[in-house]
């Protein structure tokens, strides 16, 4: 038995067939493997949810066609430059505003620590354009 491997993951935007314009983007993956005595077979189905109308359809390995891969997520990729920038206005109002600690009690400077780590990611995200 030969296993259908394919390229097409959970977030991947894909054409089903017999839905000519719509894309759909896949939100799950189910495998099915049969065997009895005369027969064996895999199948792999998708769901989907279409882009276009918000309903979920389901094809089989061979009705479906890859489009876009889903980027693959790194650690702080989802924290955009602009992101950064206004969370470093707001600690630095809060630290204007309170001072550097969190809870006088503890002193245990989290609103520093934290522009800190933000500096950190800005250098980084922005080196070479100096």
């Amino acid at each position: 038995m030969s296993s259908i491997k394919r390229n097409i993951d959970i977030g991947d935007i894909v054409k089903i067939k017999g839905y000519d314009d719509d894309l759909f983007e896949v939100v799950s993956i189910s495998n099915t493997y049969y065997k009895d005595y005369d027969l064996e077979y895999e199948i792999t189905e998708y769901e989907t949810l279409n882009l276009r109308n918000k309903k979920i359809y389901f094809a089989d390995d061979f009705d479906v066609d890859l489009i876009h891969k889903k980027k693959d997520k790194t650690e702080d990729s989802d924290e955009s430059i602009d992101d950064l920038l206004d969370e470093m206005n707001d600690i630095s109002n809060l630290i204007k505003m309170f001072g550097e600690h969190e809870d006088d009690k503890k002193r245990d400077r989290k609103y520093s620590l934290r522009k800190n780590e933000i500096i950190a990611k800005l250098k980084d995200k922005t080196k070479g354009c100096e």
